[in-house]
């Protein structure tokens, strides 16, 4: 495994003669490196970097041969925005993207995929298919059965790989009612919770999860190259207003 905490996250983005694509700043996305939970959830306002975070995470395992994450989207339009910046910041890793194949390889022979799911019957496309790492960026805009059913490809047969599923997301969407069910109402950002079930048999097996808040005061590179940014979201009607803030 190539490293194991932020520390030595940042010693990666900094090889000699590489362009470094991501450091993550202090606060939310440097706590969502950190942690350890078999579901990692990373929402809050527009704006705090969850979509970069997302991607940086995703090259923690790109000196393991046997890696394959891959990143989703709802649709391919929206998934653009997530291969621009990931061929951005993977490059300075050795990462070259191969559009026939929708993904980036890497020299140790580490993959990450990407995916859209437009429909909800486009899940079972992926069905039978094995990541280590799975991420859905802007999960509000996928049903519960569509994450449930990616999330069974979510598995390792390698050693030296802890599997592992994250997710970004915004208020509102199709998804708004199982994300504040399972995330926010009655939950404390930064705890760890766990899912229990029972097998029969005397045999129980669990889940840990946790949710990381973000917001856009939190990204203080967007608030110093763009700081009407702000201006842009205290503009908005006020749904989204309340929403976006």
């Amino acid at each position: 495994m190539i490293w194991m905490n932020v520390a030595a996250l940042s010693l990666l983005m900094a090889i000699p003669n590489k362009p470094i694509g991501y450091q993550p700043q202090p606060g939310p996305q440097t706590e969502y490196h950190r942690r350890k939970e078999d579901i990692v959830g990373y929402g809050g306002t527009k704006g705090p970097g969850k979509t970069h975070a997302l991607i940086g995470e995703f090259a923690r395992d790109i000196e393991h041969p046997d890696y394959h994450g891959i990143l989703f989207r709802r649709t391919y339009p929206q998934l653009q925005e997530i291969i621009d910046r990931g061929t951005k910041i993977y490059r300075g890793w050795g990462g070259i993207w191969k559009g026939d194949l929708h993904r980036w390889h890497f020299p140790s022979g580490a993959m990450i995929s990407t995916g859209h799911c437009q429909h909800e019957k486009d899940v079972e496309n992926w069905n039978g298919k094995e990541f280590s790492k799975m991420g859905i960026d802007q999960v509000e805009q996928f049903t519960w059965y569509m994450v449930n059913f990616l999330m069974a490809q979510n598995r390792v047969s390698a050693q030296g790989l802890t599997p592992s599923f994250h997710m970004t997301f915004n208020p509102g969407g199709i998804g708004n009612a199982w994300i504040k069910k399972m995330f926010i109402v009655g939950k404390n950002p930064g705890q760890t919770y766990k899912m229990e079930f029972d097998m029969g048999n005397n045999l129980k097996v669990s889940r840990t999860y946790t949710f990381i808040k973000g917001t856009v005061h939190d990204n203080q590179i967007l608030l110093k190259n763009n700081p009407q940014y702000l201006a842009v979201l205290a503009s908005m009607p006020d749904k989204l207003r309340r929403a976006f803030l």
